[in-house]
């Protein structure tokens, strides 16, 4: 199976730097296994060498957000985008792989996707956490942000709404991506202004596809704040922002980032 796993960063830290080293050793036995650095153009100065940049992400998305909306004075390039770098990489690539992997630079590698995905792989859209349906999404992050918008996608796309979060770790099948972009580039308006974890699921609602969501701990390894996280010996985990430093191993500073998380939470 080839598998594209591609890292989107925006500057060449050493926390991303060490990431990537990790993703790569991990894989280094699997000559199948694309690593592919991603960031915007706009990011060029700063990103990793023989990292990747998209063409054209303004024929995948239209920035109509109204005045006070959450997405107001959008523009591509941003994390917002993130599945449109998916649209742009596949339309743009005369190698195709299986599948594609979505990793941003903030996800520490312990393991290799084979084993972390095992028998999803054979599935066409995979990713950490899955809600179906606006009744579903209504306790999803970026659903509480922009209620206009949310109503607008739900009157457009009443039975296809699925959202996948985090985006980081979601897995999609080629051949699907390539179906994606090609629903997204036919009329961008269409898809004005929606998140990248709405557009995945929604998107591929639209052409048939239903994703599957990981097993329960793995879960717990990948979501969108580090305090929901539990690191172990061997998985992918999601986010981690930061790496051993002065004595401090990875796990002591996930726990103190989850510390200092439940304290401000006042828990």
């Amino acid at each position: 199976m080839r598998i594209d796993i591609l890292f989107v960063h925006h500057r060449a830290c050493p926390v991303t730097r060490h990431h990537l080293h990790l993703l790569q050793e991990h894989h280094r036995p699997f000559p199948d296994v694309r690593i592919v650095p991603i960031a915007y153009r706009e990011h060029a100065a700063e990103a990793l060498p023989g990292t990747t940049f998209p063409r054209d992400l303004t024929r995948f998305r239209t920035n109509d957000a109204s005045p006070g909306s959450a997405f107001a004075g959008r523009r591509p390039g941003n994390p917002y985008d993130l599945d449109c770098l998916v649209w742009d990489y596949v339309l743009g690539n005369t190698r195709p792989a299986d599948k594609i992997i979505l990793f941003e630079w903030d996800t520490l590698c312990r393991q290799n996707v084979f084993d972390f995905y095992g028998a999803l792989l054979r599935e066409y859209l995979v990713g950490s956490h899955l809600r179906i349906g606006s009744g579903a999404n209504r306790r999803w992050h970026w659903y509480r942000h922009d209620r206009t918008l949310s109503a607008d996608h739900k009157r457009t796309f009443e039975g296809h709404i699925v959202s996948l979060t985090p985006t980081c770790g979601i897995m999609i099948d080629w051949d699907l991506a390539a179906a994606n972009a090609s629903t997204v580039s036919a009329n961008p308006r269409r898809f004005a202004n929606m998140h990248n974890e709405l557009a995945f699921g929604l998107l591929s609602s639209l052409n048939g596809v239903l994703p599957k969501s990981l097993p329960h701990a793995k879960r717990r390894m990948i979501s969108w704040h580090p305090a929901l996280i539990r690191l172990s010996r061997h998985g992918i985990f999601h986010p981690v922002k930061g790496r051993s430093k002065a004595g401090v191993t990875e796990v002591a500073w996930h726990l103190l980032l989850r510390a200092m998380s439940l304290a401000r939470a006042g828990i």
